[in-house]
């Protein structure tokens, strides 16, 4: 019950979001279609996807989406302290007028 290629906007923008292989995330997001249809119209994309105007931007921005998905990857263990608690930004400043040091 293929209802047609995906909306293009739902799917460029979780393309990139999620990167190319997430499927299951980018089903979620574009309105109308299961994972299945995503994933036929993903398998199409890939093997047609020169036949694009500007198909060389389309791929770049794809390539960003997932540079920034490595990113915040890479970022995320150094959030985190020891048994995974999330570190803050220090002590906090007392108020002022109220220093504990000079009372």
């Amino acid at each position: 019950m293929a209802s047609g290629p995906a909306p293009p906007r739902q799917w460029k923008s979780a393309r990139a979001q999620y990167g190319r292989t997430a499927l299951a995330e980018i089903a979620r997001e574009v309105d109308g279609k299961t994972e299945e249809e995503v994933r036929a119209y993903a398998k199409a994309f890939w093997e047609r996807y020169k036949e694009l105007n500007e198909w060389d931007k389309v791929i770049k921005n794809i390539e960003r989406g997932e540079q920034r998905i490595q990113r915040q990857k890479a970022r995320a263990p150094a959030r985190e302290g020891v048994g995974g608690l999330v570190l803050g930004h220090g002590p906090q400043r007392a108020a002022r007028g109220s220093s504990v040091r000079g009372q």
